[in-house]
């Protein structure tokens, strides 16, 4: 992670907030806030997020126990679905190259 004093940097951002707050101006304020929530997710949240796919979660004994633990299931399916999208851009008519995805039953109610 690239911010190695967690504390030092949280008290920076939270002194940035309580000055913003006081700002008569409140676009201004919300601009200055809205930069400290990007400094955060940039320098923080996006160091220690990590994303699994829903393979990585099963196939790993640690995770597929909490998952058994807290009752989640993914529907599984061996299906195909073929699709094709057209889209125009610039007054030109594109049709994308049929794919196969997985396709989940769905439930009609």
């Amino acid at each position: 992670m690239s911010i190695a004093n967690l504390q030092h940097f949280f008290a920076r951002c939270q002194k940035e907030y309580q000055e913003a707050h006081k700002l008569p101006d409140a676009e201004e304020a919300r601009q200055r806030v809205k930069t400290i929530y990007e400094r955060i997710r940039t320098k923080i949240i996006s160091e220690v997020t990590v994303r699994r796919t829903r393979n990585d979660l099963m196939e790993h004994d640690d995770y597929k126990k909490d998952l058994e633990q807290q009752a989640v299931v993914f529907p599984r399916s061996n299906r195909r679905a073929k699709f094709s999208t057209n889209f125009r851009l610039r007054s030109k008519t594109f049709t994308t190259a049929r794919c196969c995805c997985s396709r989940v039953p769905t439930t009609k109610g």
